[in-house]
């Protein structure tokens, strides 16, 4: 049971897994995305994970100050 718990802290407290770096910047799962493949290549590199997320931030902004 240590060594689950372990790995558990290790997992949720490292930059090194990319799916840990999105569900961090909390934004939502959007389920067309799983489906269309924007998350399989997001998964694919650090730089790629960031872009989805700036991108995603940005709309999110862009949404809330009405700047279409």
């Amino acid at each position: 049971i240590k060594a689950i718990e372990n790995f558990i802290h290790f997992y949720w407290n490292s930059d090194d897994f990319l799916e840990i770096i999105y569900i961090k910047s909390t934004l939502p799962s959007i389920l067309t995305f799983a489906n269309d493949s924007t998350y399989e290549d997001a998964l694919k590199s650090l730089n790629n994970m960031e872009d989805l997320i700036d991108d995603l931030n940005t709309i999110s902004d862009n949404s809330a100050n009405m700047d279409w």
